[in-house]
């Protein structure tokens, strides 16, 4: 036993049966020992928590310097990727650069090219235009003679209708004129010459 008192009457001063005084005593001794265990439970609670605290401030220390030890590991690494990329990035400029002049050389090489053919071209175009103009411009003058010639001959009809007994004289100047139109007679009317065009 544990040797606690237990009251032998009740509230109002009456005596308490044995088999009551027992049970009460039963449950003072049980109260007392579920207080115990939860002490216990407690004390060994804190126990595991300070465990748990000195470990996780542990776990974090050897984190953080597993961390910091990463975090250094990993930024060399990227150093180093970063000296590769610019390496390669510098390689690629180049190269790209030199296609580049290469491609402007090529392309204005092209150019010259078809600058070359196109002025070719332009004056070929120039060439056919004036000596289509040119010949143009020679019928025309053709025609215009004809013209002019008609006229001239028109005025001499006219003229030697108006002299008379001067008929005569018109064949020596048609025949001049015109040998294979010329009528001896001069009975048939002018015709002037086609103009010849290509």
């Amino acid at each position: 036993g544990s040797g606690l008192a237990v009251p032998v009457v009740r509230n109002d001063g009456r005596p308490l049966s044995q088999d009551r005084i027992l049970e009460k005593k039963k449950k003072k001794q049980m109260a007392e020992k579920a207080r115990k265990l939860e002490k216990k439970d407690e004390r060994h609670h804190k126990r595991k928590m300070k465990q748990l605290k000195d470990k996780g401030k542990e776990l974090i220390i050897k984190a953080r310097a597993k961390s910091k030890k990463d975090l250094e590991e990993a930024k060399r690494r990227r150093a180093k990727i970063n000296a590769a990329n610019k390496k390669k990035a510098e390689e690629q400029r180049e190269k790209a650069t030199s296609a580049a002049i290469a491609k402007a050389k090529s392309v204005g090489e092209e150019e010259k090219t078809k600058m070359d053919k196109g002025i070719k071209k332009q004056k070929k175009k120039y060439e056919s235009a004036m000596a289509k103009a040119v010949k143009k411009a020679r019928v025309e003058q053709q025609k215009t003679m004809m013209e002019a010639q008609r006229i001239i001959d028109e005025a001499h009809k006219e003229a030697l209708k108006k002299v008379p007994g001067a008929a005569s004289q018109q064949l020596p100047l048609t025949a001049e004129l015109y040998p294979k139109r010329a009528d001896p007679t001069g009975s048939s009317k002018y015709t002037p010459p086609k103009a010849t065009t290509k």
